[in-house]
C-alpha cells in the first residue's frame, strides 16, 4: 500500500493519511481584533478539499500582548470562537481533521518581547520587511508573569475545545516563547526552568491536562536542534513522558548547522533529528523540511518509519497535492522564491500559477 495514504492513529484520533498541512500564518487576512475572516474560511476548506489527512491551523495568539504582527489570528477571547468554529466546521465538511496551533511570540513579540532570559534577535525583521531589520531583546520573565502565561495557553485550549478542533499543537519551536524556553540558545536561566528547559512547556501541559481532561488530542512543535541533537533528544523525551500525544519536529530555535548528521543522509536535516526521536518514543512523530515531491515524501515515510509527513509550499502551490500524489498526477512545486510566505495576494504564487499552466497542458 501507498505509505502516503494508510491511515494513522494518534490516541483515539484517526487520520485518513499521512500528509500533514503545517501551520502557515496568512498574513494580512486576520483584523487587528484577531478574529477568523472569510478569507481563512475559504483557504482552510479548500485545502481540506484537496484530500489532506491532517490540517494544523497558523499560529494562533493565546494573548493580545503575544502577537507576532498586529493582524493574526487569536484565540484570547470567547468572542473569537464562533470564527473558528466556523473554520472547523469547513475543514470537516470536507473530510480533514484539523488541529489549533497555540502560540506566543516571546522575543517576537510586536508588543512585549519577553523570554525565559535576556536574549537579542540580530537583524530580526517583521513579514514582507514592513520595517527595517531591527534588535529585539527579550526581558526575563518573572515567576508570577510565566504563571499568567501558562493560565493564557490554559484559557485558549479550553476556547480550542469548545469550538470543535480535533486536536491542539503548541508551538515550541522557531524563536517563538516556549521554544525559547526549550532552547539553551536562549533560556539561560539559573533557576528550574534553566536546570530543566523543558519544564515550561511540560507545566503547561499539565495545566491545560486539569482544564480539558485527557481527551483533547495535545502534541508540541518542538525543534530537534536545541542546539544539539542531543539537547533535542532530551526535550522530546521529557515531553513525550509529560504526556503529549505528538511531537512535531523542526529546526528550533533558528536553523542551526546540526551535529551528528551523517555526510550521506539524503533527506533534510530536521528529518534526520525526527527519525532519530521517533526510536526514542512511543508517540506519533511527524516530520518537516522542504518536502518538494510525493516520492520524497513517500520515500521518507517508508525509511525513516516516522508517522507523518508535513507538507507546506507544496500545498500552497497546490492546495489538492494529496489528491494529485495519490492520483499520480503533478502535485507542482515551490520556486522557493521570497514570494511564497510573506505576499498579500496569495492568489499570485508564482509556483502555483507554473502548476496550473503544466496542469491545463496536460489536460
Amino acid at each position: 500500500m501507498d505509505p502516503l495514504f494508510k491511515s494513522v492513529q494518534i490516541r483515539h484520533l484517526t487520520i485518513k493519511n499521512r500528509i500533514a498541512v503545517p501551520a502557515m500564518i496568512r498574513y494580512y487576512w486576520a483584523k487587528e481584533d484577531g478574529a477568523v475572516s472569510d478569507m481563512h474560511i475559504c483557504h482552510y476548506e479548500r485545502v481540506a478539499q484537496g484530500g489532506n489527512g491532517l490540517i494544523i491551523q497558523e499560529a494562533t495568539s493565546i494573548s493580545e500582548q503575544g502577537r507576532w504582527v498586529p493582524d493574526m489570528l487569536g484565540i484570547w477571547r470567547d468572542g473569537h470562537i464562533e470564527g473558528l468554529s466556523r473554520m472547523v466546521e469547513a475543514v470537516h465538511r470536507a473530510g480533514s481533521k484539523i488541529f489549533i496551533q497555540l502560540q506566543h511570540s516571546g522575543v517576537k513579540s510586536h508588543y512585549d518581547s519577553v523570554g525565559p532570559s535576556v536574549h537579542t534577535l540580530n537583524g530580526f525583521s517583521e513579514p514582507r520587511n514592513i520595517r527595517p531589520a531591527i534588535h529585539k531583546t527579550s526581558r526575563p520573565l518573572g515567576i508570577e508573569e510565566i504563571e499568567i502565561i501558562q493560565e493564557q495557553f490554559v484559557s485558549a485550549a479550553v476556547r480550542a475545545v469548545r469550538a470543535g478542533y480535533d486536536g491542539i499543537e503548541l508551538h515550541g519551536t522557531h524563536g517563538y516563547l516556549i521554544g525559547n524556553f526549550l532552547s539553551k540558545s536562549a533560556n539561560h536561566r539559573t533557576d528550574a526552568y534553566g536546570e530543566n528547559p523543558a519544564l515550561f512547556a511540560v507545566e503547561t501541559l499539565g495545566k491545560i491536562r486539569a482544564a480539558v481532561g485527557s481527551g483533547p488530542i495535545i502534541g508540541i512543535r518542538m525543534g530537534g536542534f536545541e542546539p544539539t541533537l542531543d539537547d533535542g533528544f532530551r526535550n522530546a523525551l521529557a515531553l513525550a513522558d509529560a504526556g503529549y500525544d505528538f511531537l512535531n519536529v523542526s529546526y528550533g530555535e533558528s536553523e542551526q548547522i546540526p551535529d551528528q548528521l551523517p555526510e550521506s543522509y539524503q533527506f533534510p536535516p530536521p528529518i534526520y533529528a525526527a527519525q532519530r526521536i521517533k526510536k526514542l518514543v512511543k508517540v506519533p512523530v511527524f516530520g518537516v523540511y522542504r518536502i518538494t515531491s510525493a516520492q520524497m515524501a513517500r520515500d521518507i515515510l517508508s525509511e525513516t518509519e516516522i508517522d507523518m509527513v508535513n507538507i507546506g509550499r507544496g500545498v500552497l502551490v497546490n492546495p489538492s497535492w494529496a489528491n494529485d500524489a495519490r492520483s499520480g498526477d503533478n502535485t507542482g512545486i515551490c520556486l522557493n522564491c521570497e514570494a511564497c510566505q510573506w505576499r498579500i495576494d496569495y492568489t499570485k504564487c508564482p509556483g502555483e500559477i507554473v502548476y496550473q499552466k503544466n496542469k491545463c497542458k496536460a489536460d
